[in-house]
């Protein structure tokens, strides 16, 4: 099930926040809104990195990341894009940990783009919450945001 950025926030601030969410839209303004939302929820000490596997450092600093544990149980965010080039033995870590995740990490994969085309982005897509951070078309849903912002 596809949530919008309203719905999802409001189930997070009721229900506290998911181990892990797919972003699926390009409006980085919605996406931005979403990540702070949950930054928000957890305590000043929470960071967020981003990440997004360019190099192979990148990918191995992520996976050394979700995989240590915290020693003073701080929350960590991690924005994940181009999840995609993975290589197959990455994504099977990548699956096996959402299979298992740590309460520690927040995880938010993004997705460029409004279709899922890939079959391993359907993969992940599947294990998380799905939230919709296109640009809304209808203009009573713009004002809406525009006040929510200010």
């Amino acid at each position: 099930m596809v949530f919008s950025v309203g719905n999802s926030i409001r189930t997070i601030l009721k229900n506290g926040a998911d181990k892990s969410y797919f972003l699926l839209g390009d409006d980085y303004f919605m996406q931005k809104i979403f990540i702070d939302k949950i930054k928000d929820l957890f305590s000043e000490s929470s960071n967020i990195e981003y990440f997004y596997f360019n190099e192979q450092l990148d990918i191995d600093l992520f996976f050394n990341n979700i995989n240590s544990m915290s020693l003073f149980g701080d929350k960590k965010i991690f924005v994940i894009k181009n999840f995609s080039r993975l290589s197959s033995f990455y994504q099977r870590n990548l699956e096996q940990y959402l299979n298992q995740s740590n309460n520690d990490n927040t995880l938010i994969f993004v997705l460029n783009d409004f279709v899922i085309k890939n079959k391993f982005s359907r993969k992940i897509s599947e294990k998380c919450t799905v939230v919709d951070t296109r640009t809304p078309i209808n203009r009573m849903k713009i004002k809406e945001w525009v006040r929510y912002y200010y």
